[in-house]
């Protein structure tokens, strides 16, 4: 379970976009055409949830993607 007071300490944000470049973005992720790898540092599963929001947290990575089809690293 991720620690809350983490979050109460970090204040991280959570940042989003509703228009039509976020759909756009998203059918290049999916078609193949937008690399997304280089933006990342992970791509974990979620039996491995709290560490990669432990190395977010103390900053050892930037970008971790939870794959919920994946229970490994």
């Amino acid at each position: 379970m991720a620690n809350p007071q983490y979050i109460a300490n970090k204040e991280p944000k959570i940042i989003g976009s509703t228009d039509n470049n976020l759909i756009d973005a998203m059918k290049g992720i999916m078609d193949g055409t937008v690399n997304v790898a280089p933006l990342l540092d992970a791509i974990v599963g979620i039996n491995v949830f709290q560490q990669a929001f432990d190395r977010q947290m103390n900053g050892s990575a930037c970008k971790v993607l939870i794959d919920m089809t994946k229970n490994n690293i």
